[in-house]
């Protein structure tokens, strides 16, 4: 599932692999950016395990804003409405 993810990713018109990074709470990860309007937005990927640890904004050499996640897990339980 995740090598599926990686090529529907680099697959996407315009989306870029940045490279090996560290997301804000000094976490290892490879980041994929992806420009519009002069600014970037970029996922960072966990590098041992795949899964999502942050998602950045960036304009030039900027960081403008973040959101780290500190945890995923799987459920069975519906999305709240």
């Amino acid at each position: 599932m995740r090598a599926a993810v990686y090529r529907m990713l680099a697959d996407v018109p315009g989306v870029r692999l940045i490279g090996d990074v560290r997301d804000q709470t000094g976490r290892p990860g490879v980041a994929l950016g992806y420009r519009r309007n002069g600014s970037e937005a970029r996922l960072i990927v966990g590098a041992s395990q795949g899964c999502a640890l942050a998602d950045e904004s960036w304009h030039g050499g900027t960081l403008l804003s973040y959101r780290v996640i500190v945890e995923t897990a799987y459920t069975d339980e519906n999305p709240p409405s």
